[in-house]
């Protein structure tokens, strides 16, 4: 994908690591300058925020169902007719990101994912189909965009909860009117891959079989976290 196939007004997602942290960014962009674009300003009490160059960034853009991404990128805050925004400077064409080959553990079970809008959270009702260390896929009737930021709580087993953030970046239409998700998480958690490690040397060893479908001390149990409850398109 070349810069000038970016569409104003589309989400996009930033991503900034220095090793051992990640920090994911959601914002719009604005205009295309030359080798460069400029979103809305990614704010943090209520100034913009600055990237160190020693910060590795990553420009994330979703289009057809597939998602891009420029890697290490520069972007600063710049004022523009008379407005504050982030210009991120981007070189060459963008990778197609496939993460599909992480070990994926099937789930099957029906939990409450949340949103965020304007108004505040929102709930809705999902078949959580399968897990990794990378994201998660579900399964809904209701229809979201591209980028849209889902939350949920996962929990390990042994009184273990986990809160995760993920961003949808893939979704195929299937024939009963329901839509399946691809979500990429947001930040790495060290105690979800752990888990994952383990239950795929179990699994390789033959001690684990079948699917994880009941709630148990060694198999991942999705929590409802409802906040409220909506039906509309989002």
């Amino acid at each position: 994908m070349q810069i000038e196939d970016i569409q104003k007004g589309h989400n996009v997602e930033i991503e900034a690591s220095n090793g051992s942290m990640k920090m994911n960014f959601q914002t719009e962009v604005v205009n295309i300058i030359q080798d460069a674009v400029l979103v809305m300003p990614i704010m943090k009490e209520e100034k913009p925020v600055g990237f160190p160059e020693n910060l590795m960034v990553s420009f994330y853009y979703a289009e057809g169902g597939k998602l891009q991404v420029w890697k290490d990128i520069r972007i600063k805050p710049v004022k523009y007719e008379n407005n504050i925004y982030h210009l991120c400077k981007l070189s060459g064409t963008s990778e197609s990101v496939n993460r599909r080959g992480a070990f994926r553990v099937y789930v099957g079970e029906e939990m409450d994912l949340t949103y965020f809008t304007s108004e505040g959270p929102k709930s809705f009702k999902a078949l959580i189909k399968d897990i990794s260390e990378t994201g998660f896929a579900f399964v809904s009737e209701e229809e979201f965009d591209l980028t849209r930021v889902v939350r949920c709580s996962i929990a390990l087993g042994k009184g273990k909860y986990i809160p995760i953030t993920a961003s949808i970046v893939r979704k195929v239409e299937l024939e009963n009117e329901s839509t399946l998700y691809g979500c990429r998480f947001n930040d790495k958690n060290q105690y979800l891959s752990t888990w994952l490690m383990k239950y795929q040397q179990e699994k390789q060893r033959g001690r684990l079989t079948g699917a994880v479908s009941k709630p148990g001390a060694e198999e991942i149990v999705y929590r409802n976290s409802k906040v409220g409850a909506s039906r509309a398109k989002r």
